[in-house]
């Protein structure tokens, strides 16, 4: 317990109150500082029950030899002890800013390892509780903060506390397995799955380019938010496939997005799947949406900002919310 105490210092447990905060990345967290722990591998209570061995023979044949064997042997497993301890301990661990987190698809998740001592942490790895995902082996350098992408895989949307965070490290006889969690309490927005109709609802005027077509450039598959008028009838007849001209300079008509769109779903659950995948995909496209829910209206515009309150407002909804 001393030892904890004079590991991780006396503000540790200054009860002060942990700083709340909100990043704009559909994320609450809660800081506070963790401890580190060290138990022994499999390899290393092998290590220990052969110098054991190996001390109760130099003992019964009074062989100087063995015993300078055992105590060499004993050292390194002290040296280790200590190195391995020191190359978790250094560091601290915390979630960086992240996107969108989807149910049921696979997100990459930042973790960010800061190494604020003058030597390098070797051997990390970093895993999720309750997962088996875990990061391949890593350095930190010294008196730098990195990012390291893990997978986190919700089931459900809503509000979901985010598993915790262990960094380990068996570096560097791997007699000893060192590690720490990262106690940040953490509470992130987990989004519908995106899941339906890929194509676009058809939208009066949909497909239709604002100002000068500019230059033809290519051909494109068909859309739903394409007008008829744009099929080039001759390339469809030649490859078979219904395709519309593509021309430079073109502007991309607003997309407007609404709950009556997705009325022909049963399920609450798939209409808001199926929300979430056209906003997504029209961030992704490059168009200006806008999206209805009831009564509550999100004006034209694009970007990760306004993508961010469109899906919030669909993964916190409840069934009813909206009719």
């Amino acid at each position: 317990m001393d030892y904890a105490k004079a590991g991780n210092g006396p503000s540790r447990s200054s009860g002060k109150p942990p700083f709340l905060f909100r990043f704009p990345s559909l994320g609450l967290f809660r800081r506070r500082r963790s401890r580190t722990y060290i138990f022994p591998t499999g390899f290393g209570f092998a290590f220990g029950g052969m110098s054991l061995v190996l001390l109760m023979m130099a003992m019964g044949y009074g062989n100087n030899l063995i015993y300078l064997s055992v105590f060499a042997l004993i050292s390194v497993a002290f040296c280790s002890m200590y190195v391995t301890n020191e190359n978790v301990r250094r560091l601290d661990v915390g979630l960086s800013r992240f996107g969108p987190i989807f149910s049921g698809e696979d997100n990459a998740v930042s973790i960010r390892v800061t190494n604020s001592s003058g030597s390098d942490s070797h051997d990390l790895s970093l895993s999720l509780a309750g997962t088996k995902n875990q990061t391949p082996l890593f350095v930190a350098s010294s008196r730098k903060s990195m990012g390291t992408p893990i997978v986190w895989r919700p089931l459900r949307r809503g509000l979901t506390r985010f598993p915790r965070v262990k960094l380990e490290s068996r570096f560097p006889f791997g007699l000893l397995r060192s590690w720490k969690n990262c106690d940040e309490q953490t509470q992130v927005i987990v989004v519908p799955e995106r899941k339906g109709d890929p194509q676009f609802p058809s939208l009066e005027g949909a497909g239709l380019e604002r100002g000068s077509l500019g230059l033809f450039r290519d051909h494109r598959p068909f859309q739903s938010t394409d007008s008829p008028r744009r099929v080039d009838w001759r390339a469809t007849a030649k490859y078979q496939e219904l395709l519309v001209k593509n021309f430079e300079g073109s502007e991309k008509v607003p997309l407007h997005f609404s709950w009556e769109q997705t009325k022909g779903l049963s399920n609450f659950e798939a209409r808001l799947s199926q929300l979430s995948l056209w906003l997504s995909r029209a961030e992704d496209m490059g168009f200006s949406y806008s999206l209805r829910l009831g009564t509550t209206q999100f004006p034209e515009a694009q970007g990760m900002e306004h993508l961010r309150q469109c899906l919030e407002k669909l993964a916190l909804a409840v069934e009813g919310d909206f009719e």
